[in-house]
């Protein structure tokens, strides 16, 4: 019996729960919303700039290495020269592998000029925002 009610004490608890909590966050009419109550997306660290400048900062450190390996020589690993060389090495003994290294190869070299357009993207918001 108590398990049961329990039960549907919780039910209505929950119901009640869900039902409130819109109401019970919206504003009542008349009533100001200030700018302490809206949380800034964008919120300012200790010297006054936003915190996501650090991260801008790491991130175009990784696409700048990214970009640095695929536009690397042949002897850079991961490179698309590299990939290329490895495929041809590999044409007459493991032609499967050649392909996919082929393969590989030709998406990174399409979704190159898009990566280089994310760093400048990158560098643009930075100079606007984090200066």
């Amino acid at each position: 019996m108590t398990i049961l009610t329990g039960g549907v004490t919780a039910t209505a608890l929950a119901a009640t729960v869900a039902l409130a909590g819109p109401a019970a966050a919206a504003p009542v009419a008349g009533q100001a919303v200030t700018a302490q109550a809206v949380a800034s997306p964008a919120a300012a660290d200790a010297s006054g700039t936003p915190k996501y400048c650090a991260r801008i900062d790491k991130a175009l450190e990784r696409r700048q290495k990214l970009e640095d390996r695929w536009n690397g020589d042949a002897t850079t690993r991961g490179s698309v020269a590299w990939l290329q060389a490895k495929a041809q090495s590999l044409s007459s003994t493991n032609p499967e592998l050649s392909k996919l290294l082929t393969d590989v190869a030709n998406l990174r070299g399409q979704i190159k000029d898009p990566a280089e357009g994310i760093i400048a993207d990158l560098q643009a918001v930075k100079q606007a925002h984090c200066s």
